[in-house]
């Protein structure tokens, strides 16, 4: 078993206090020099680190402004009521007159019927409500038994949100009515109920015909209006779609019975397409004629024929198809046997035919006719609607057979026309754009929101101006950002300077040194930023930091006067952001209101005429230049000798490192050659006190 050898036991001085003080001794001589170099470059190396924060804080103030945008923040102030506007950076200044004469809206119409609840059946009736929105047809078919709130959530979904079946709560004891509104403003969102007839692209250039228009008086009467249109070669189509449009007009304004129809909105005539067609609408949802086309015709954008949204009670769901139907059913008071109507031989011609005379010969209160081969009812009695009921005793087969063969289907049946009148509709709002004038321009929009006018402004239309009134967008320099950051970048800046000072003092008295004395790469920054704060910019300007009211205090700090700076900024703007931003600036000369290109004058702008240019190499540019020779990249003057102090620490460490390991060795030796020599005076020792013991026992001494 291994013993551990204990110093000293035999020459009483060779221990282990005698070899822990040669040991310190060696390390305070070797090692302790290197552990002090090491932490010293720690300290430099953070008070570098903290010195390079600030100046990356300064290199953010100073970016601000050698960006254009910071020196083209503008402000709107608005007088008068009617608008509220935002503006872009870079807007001239100027101000800007609006009127509002009409806001833009949306179309609301309402459905005169009310009802208990939004579960109220609202028909009992199988009908359909149509209507044209923005060019399209809708057809939205109502089943009897339908609630009020199915039929407003079919009118949403079936125009995909466009046009929105909304439910109000009016009041009373049925407080529940149907609003139909358009999601979008303006004139082409309008809603036209019941019959429609929508031309396609109206022809440019000049266009000479004529068509002859058919429809009903308010007494149910027709009347036919001719209509002449006669434009030249240089209108185009959205003059010529107008030009079509106003004629109709004018020819019903022109007819006592028609002129009412126009007024009220019964029927309408308006543009559609951005304003490259027309539509003709009867809300009535009765039917009109277009007829006798002549002329040019063909480039109006539209076909003769009848115009109908469907004026009959009933039409068959399908054609009729030939063949033998079994079964009865009743329509209005008449009761039919289709085993005796229809047989196993008859084509589809014949089954048709054979219903349509079985009704009609009876002599009930139901006309039947035939139409693109399926059977068409209408009422005969003033009911508004035609009954159709299944008999009880009909077998399910025969049901199918009635529906599939005949298009036949039960319940009561209401044509869009009655429904319309019924439902008793109302135009609440109509659509419309929004028209204002700009600095007297007239201008229309389909929203109340314009940022299309002159780009960089948006304008909230919010009232209509009347008399007199108007309002006024002011637009002004914002120059308070600048103020602002040129007070940061004179904090950041001292706070630099401050550090610096403080990392590379020494103190004669106490010779106590800062971190960084003598480091050349921190002790010329403080010279190299001061030299750019020092400059005159321009040929023939003459002007300089003091010019904006910098200056330095006693103990070198910079500071603002912000009154001055203002002022000076204030006094030539333009001269102002070459200074602090670089360019080329003109000396001289005179300035004159900008025109446009009709020579009006614009408002707010000028241009300079005459004048020697100059360039100038802006403050915040030369301080943006500086900074990133100092921090900016591996060759950068900072990282360079921050990266030698990262080395020389390495290097440091490395070599106390080695030192530490040969001094272990060398003291382990040391340690093993004094444990010999111990070992050695011992023996000695030993060998001493056995001859002593002799020669004592020689002489008779014990």
């Amino acid at each position: 078993m291994a013993t551990t050898q204990v110093m000293g036991l035999g020459s009483g001085f060779l221990d282990n206090t005698l070899f822990d003080n040669l040991k310190k001794v060696q390390e305070e001589t070797i090692i302790e020099p290197l552990t002090k170099k090491m932490q010293t470059n720690l300290d430099k190396q953070t008070s570098l680190t903290e010195i390079m924060t600030l100046i990356e804080q300064l290199k953010t103030n100073v970016k601000k402004f050698t960006d254009g945008d910071t020196y083209n923040q503008r402000k709107a102030t608005t007088t008068g009521e009617g608008i509220t506007a935002t503006i872009s950076p870079g807007i001239p200044v100027q101000d800007i007159t609006v009127e509002v004469h009409q806001l833009a809206k949306n179309d609301l119409t309402q459905l005169g019927k009310k009802y208990e609840s939004r579960d109220s059946t609202f028909s009992t009736s199988n009908t359909s409500l149509k209507f044209n929105h923005n060019g399209k047809d809708y057809q939205i078919d109502i089943l009897a038994g339908e609630t009020l709130a199915d039929v407003a959530q079919k009118i949403t979904d079936t125009t995909d949100g466009a046009v929105m079946g909304i439910i109000m709560k009016t009041g009373g004891n049925e407080p529940y009515q149907l609003m139909i509104q358009s999601k979008d403003t303006g004139e082409a969102n309008r809603i036209y109920f019941g019959n429609t007839a929508t031309s396609g692209l109206v022809g440019g250039g000049a266009l000479n015909g004529s068509f002859d228009l058919t429809v009903k008086d308010a007494n149910g009467n027709d009347k036919t209006l001719n209509i002449n249109i006669n434009t030249t070669s240089s209108s185009t189509t959205q003059n010529n779609a107008a030009a079509i449009v106003k004629a109709i007009e004018d020819a019903m304004s022109a007819d006592p019975d028609l002129k009412g129809l126009l007024d009220d909105g019964t029927f309408n005539i308006g543009l559609v397409n951005d304003g490259k067609g027309f539509i003709i609408n009867d809300s009535r949802g009765l039917d009109f004629e277009i007829s006798n086309g002549a002329g040019d015709f063909s480039r109006f954008g539209i076909t003769e024929g009848v115009k109908s949204a469907g004026t009959d009670d009933f039409t068959g769901s399908t054609t009729v198809k030939g063949g033998a139907v079994g079964g009865w059913i009743a329509v209005g008071n008449i009761r039919l046997d289709l085993s005796l109507i229809t047989s196993a031989s008859n084509t589809a011609e014949q089954n048709l035919t054979a219903l349509v005379d079985e009704i009609n010969n009876a002599g009930g209160n139901v006309q039947a006719k035939a139409v693109d081969g399926r059977l068409v009812l209408n009422d005969t009695a003033g009911y508004g609607n035609v009954q159709i009921i299944l008999d009880a005793d009909n077998t399910a087969q025969e049901n199918a057979d009635i529906a599939s063969k005949l298009g036949i289907t039960g319940g009561f049946h209401m044509s869009t026309a009655s429904f319309l009148a019924d439902a008793g509709i109302t135009n609440v709002q109509r659509a419309q754009d929004a028209k204002f004038s700009w600095n007297g321009i007239e201008i229309s929009r389909s929203t109340n929101t314009v940022d299309d006018v002159v780009s960089g402004i948006s304008v909230e239309l919010t009232k209509e101006h009347t008399g007199t009134d108007h309002s006024v967008i002011r637009i002004t320099r914002d120059d308070d950002d600048i103020f602002k950051g040129i007070d940061e970048f004179v904090k950041t800046y001292n706070e630099l300077i401050s550090k610096i000072e403080e990392e590379t003092r020494y103190d004669e008295k106490t010779k106590i040194a800062g971190n960084l004395n003598g480091e050349s790469a921190i002790t010329g920054i403080r010279s190299t930023l001061k030299n750019i704060l020092n400059f005159t910019a321009g040929t023939g300007l003459s002007v300089s930091i003091s010019s904006y009211g910098f200056s330095f205090d006693d103990e070198g700090r910079l500071k603002i006067d912000e009154k001055t700076l203002k002022d000076k900024f204030k006094e030539d703007p333009e001269l102002a952001i070459a200074f602090f931003k670089g360019g080329e600036f003109t000396v001289g000369g005179f300035e004159i209101a900008k025109r446009d290109v009709n020579g009006e004058v614009i408002e707010g702008e000028f241009e300079r005429i005459g004048g020697t240019k100059t360039t100038i190499d802006g403050l915040f540019t030369q301080f943006s230049d500086a900074i990133e020779k100092m921090i900016t990249g591996s060759n950068s003057t900072l990282k360079s000798f921050e990266q030698s102090l990262k080395d020389d620490y390495d290097r440091v460490k490395t070599d106390k490192e080695n030192q530490q390991s040969r001094l272990d060795e060398r003291m382990e030796a040391t340690r093993a050659r004094m444990n010999a020599y111990d070992a050695m005076i011992s023996k000695m020792t030993q060998a001493q006190q056995t001859l002593q013991q002799m020669i004592n026992a020689s002489s008779g001494n014990s």
